[in-house]
């Protein structure tokens, strides 16, 4: 009578203990194990200095591919489903070709991340999130990677703090997160710099309404008086203002536009124009600085031209010559 008492207790405890290891086991789906934990990934973004109108899709900075720090073991009893990408909800960004670009709280920039485990063929990251499927009984210790782009949307760019607190990206197997790619800081300063040029195509009566006479230049280097004319920007404040003019040059003379349709017989020769900053000529083809960290809105740039005697053989005739300005700004 004892002895059956106590089997039937020992069974009773068998069994108890077997139906919570069963339990247990078909309860989990993935679970981290091996004593690793989720990859907390984040990512550093500088302050940036951004040229406030970029072509649509222009990169305007972009991370290099990054190693995750660590990597998690996550085991799966069953078939699961695996979810990446943002934790929040996002916009695309409209109206450009690069697909994944979410908008930001600045509309001239959008972002793009992408993650994977073969970092020459990263995935981008993408809200809903995309899926993928993990197997019963499977082991998953990856590697991943990451690389972000922040990318302009054809907006104009505004000087501000770029916020990207709710922009971390993860990847789920079940309950068990493998990664959590975040930024650090999730502030970043943006500094818009640019111009707005008031007038593109400007004309310089170099001669007046009367034209000069071929006396006045007796022999080659001599000059007509220079007469001015300016260049007037918008700048942002802050704006760091470079000029390059370009043209087409006389033989040998970087500083010295020729005339337009020289062969024909109605134009000057023996004779080319100059572009001058501060009266001195400017090399056409290269950077001329102007002005650093603007601290006005409006600027007047001041120039002047003139014609200048080239040789000895001299024509009288019409006097056009054409030449192009590009601002840079930084």
């Amino acid at each position: 009578m004892i002895s059956r008492f106590i089997l039937t207790w020992i069974l009773r405890i068998f069994f108890s203990v077997c139906a919570i290891s069963l339990s247990c086991s078909a309860g989990a789906d993935c679970t981290l194990r091996n004593g690793t934990s989720t990859v907390l990934q984040q990512i550093n973004i500088p302050a940036l200095r951004l040229n406030y109108t970029n072509p649509a899709d222009t990169i305007l900075w972009e991370s290099p591919v990054i190693t995750a720090s660590t990597m998690a073991d996550i085991y799966c009893y069953t078939d699961q489903v695996v979810e990446s990408g943002y934790q929040s909800a996002k916009t695309p960004v409209s109206d450009i070709s690069t697909s994944y670009v979410y908008e930001t709280n600045n509309p001239g920039i959008g972002i793009k991340i992408l993650a994977g485990q073969d970092m020459s063929n990263l995935i981008p990251m993408a809200w809903p999130h995309g899926t993928e499927q993990a197997k019963a009984s499977y082991a998953y210790k990856q590697q991943n990677y990451f690389k972000v782009q922040l990318i302009a949307t054809g907006s104009r760019i505004t000087t501000g703090v770029l916020n990207l607190t709710n922009y971390s990206v993860e990847r789920v197997f079940g309950s068990a997160r493998q990664y959590l790619m975040s930024f650090n800081p999730t502030s970043v300063f943006v500094q818009s710099v640019g111009c707005d040029i008031e007038t593109k195509d400007i004309t310089v009566p170099l001669t007046g309404s009367q034209g000069i006479a071929i006396t006045s230049l007796p022999r080659s280097g001599n000059t007509t008086s220079p007469v001015s004319f300016d260049i007037v920007l918008n700048c942002e404040q802050g704006t760091n203002v470079n000029i390059k003019f370009d043209g087409t040059t006389t033989d040998g003379q970087k500083k010295t536009l020729a005339l337009d349709n020289p062969n024909q017989s109605s134009s000057a020769r023996g004779v080319g124009v100059q572009v001058m900053y501060n009266y001195q000529p400017v090399t056409f083809g290269k950077e001329v600085y102007l002005l650093s960290n603007a601290d006005s809105m409006t600027i007047i740039l001041p120039f002047q031209a003139w014609l200048i005697r080239l040789s000895d053989a001299i024509k009288a005739g019409d006097v056009n010559a054409t030449a192009t300005f590009d601002m840079i700004y930084r």
